[in-house]
This record gives structure tokens, sequence and C-alpha cells, in this order.
């Protein structure tokens, strides 16, 4: 008969990695994201210009976003995982 349930230390391993790559990459995009902002555009010394103009719009409406929205389903995965385990700590004590 195959296993069935959860192993609550293993999830609670993978809520932990979930967590930390959350953690990494939140900070990640926001120094990408300070960089972009302060290197690039009309006042930056790095990029200049109508391309420079261009990219950063780019970054801000289509690249930047999406990155967001991803680093943010993580938080998503460990708040179902968290409530997973709950429930099955609950279900093994009753």
């Amino acid at each position: 008969m195959a296993f069935e349930g959860m192993d609550v230390s293993q999830v609670n391993g993978i809520m932990v990695q979930v967590q930390n790559l959350y953690n990494e990459s939140s900070q990640q995009l926001a120094t990408l994201n300070q960089a972009i902002r302060t290197s690039i555009g009309a006042t930056a010394a790095g990029w200049a210009g109508q391309d420079a103009a261009s990219f950063l719009g780019s970054w801000e409406s289509e690249f930047y976003p999406p990155l967001l929205n991803a680093i943010n389903a993580l938080q998503g995965v460990h708040q179902t995982l968290s409530r997973e385990v709950s429930q099955q700590a609950t279900a093994s004590t009753t």
C-alpha cells in the first residue's frame, strides 16, 4: 500500500526553502529595481536618452510586474503549505 498523508517535518523543510527563496528573491529584485531606477533615465549617468527611457518604461510596465508577481506567489505557496501543515497536525492529534 502506498503512503498517504504528510510527513510534516519534510513539508516544514520545504516551507523553509520557499520562505528563504522569497526573502532572497525579494531582496535581489529590490536591489535590481533600485539600480535600474537610479542608473537609467533622464537624470541618470549610466544610461540616458530615448532608448533608456523606452527601456525604463518597459521595465516598469512589462518586466518588473511579473517578476514581482512571481516572488509574491512564493508567499502564497508558503501560506498554503503552512495551512496544510496545520491541518495535518490537527488531524494527527484527533
